[in-house]
């Protein structure tokens, strides 16, 4: 079909999320999601065997079947979280978001628009998101304060000297 070659494919997103003894930070990364305005996405939070207790975060989210939740038996480290969520995903894209990061709420929506747009452009291997830093103390409710639009232009391995163009997440 027509509109399939020019779109590509439906999109939907794995978000991968690590977790490490993050339970203060955790509860506000998965809300954060939940308020996207994208909807088609699956969150796998994979827990690296935290020696403090995340299960009473995870427990809250517990009637949205959109979240998977993992255990790992023994600490791997985050690359090896997020492998776990990678393999067990199901999705075309992949999305990955730290335990103690927020998304704004139009974040995967964005993103998807942008990727949509590129989709049969063979030198797109991604597309890029807003990344503001700030500090812990910034709460899920000051996002809605944010409303700047992403414009990074072009972000390639010549631009930027060989250093990755882009954050993990």
């Amino acid at each position: 079909d027509l509109s399939r070659q020019i779109l590509g494919p439906e999109i939907t997103v794995a978000v991968i999320v690590p977790t490490y003894n993050d339970s203060e930070f955790l509860r506000d990364a998965l809300l954060s999601l939940q308020q996207q305005t994208f909807e088609q996405w699956r969150c796998y939070v994979v827990d690296d065997a935290s020696s403090e207790p995340v299960e009473p975060v995870l427990r809250e989210f517990l009637d949205d079947d959109r979240f998977v939740f993992l255990r790992h038996a023994s600490n791997a480290g985050l690359a090896a979280a997020r492998n776990t969520g990678i393999r067990v995903s199901t999705e075309n894209v992949l999305q990955f978001l730290d335990a103690d990061d927020l998304l704004t709420p139009w974040s995967l929506e964005a993103r998807v628009k942008d990727l949509r747009a590129r989709w049969n452009d063979p030198v797109c291997a991604g597309v890029y998101g807003q990344v503001l830093q700030c500090t812990e103390e910034t709460c899920l409710t000051d996002l809605d304060s944010w409303t700047a639009e992403p414009s990074p232009g072009l972000r390639d391995w010549l631009s930027t000297e060989g250093e990755s163009p882009f954050n993990v997440h």
